[in-house]
């Protein structure tokens, strides 16, 4: 049986958005978990996860903290328009049991946040908001388990 993890955060002002969904997470330069192996030092970021995003992004200052190293080139769609960006290679630990390894992330302006975590990690799991009583929280889980029914 696979494990599941689940991740469940309250919903807190980003950047002017009253229902962003917001978390600390760690992440690091990419490498395989190995017992006895210490791997790089992980840091810890305030993380946005966002729906609308397709791919998951990190901000100039987190990529050049972490010193990534370039695995491409690319564009990705704003409201502004589109906008040429570089692909990195990095970990991102959203808890201690759940990790996504050598993730492909791209440089972006992020604001309330250094990573901006999009629909090809969110997609992976089961994502929900819930306002019940009026006190907002997001949970995430990993891997999915059923369909998300409201009836």
């Amino acid at each position: 049986m696979t494990e599941v993890d689940c991740l469940t955060e309250k919903l807190i002002l980003v950047a002017g958005d009253p229902f962003a969904a917001q978390s600390r997470i760690q992440v690091s330069l990419p490498w395989v978990r190995e017992p006895g192996v210490a791997g790089p030092p992980l840091l810890t970021v305030t993380a946005i996860w966002d729906t609308g995003a397709s791919h998951t992004a990190f901000t100039s200052a987190l990529i050049h903290k972490l010193q990534l190293i370039r695995t491409g080139d690319g564009s990705y769609h704003t409201s502004g328009g589109k906008r040429p960006t570089v692909h990195y290679g990095a970990n991102i630990y959203l808890s201690h049991k759940l990790h996504f390894p050598f993730w492909e992330v791209m440089e972006a302006d992020i604001h309330g946040g250094e990573v901006l975590l999009g629909m090809d990690i969110i997609g992976k799991g089961d994502f929900a908001i819930s306002n019940y009583p009026r006190d907002p929280i997001f949970s995430f889980r990993y891997p999915s388990q059923d369909r998300i029914l409201f009836s």
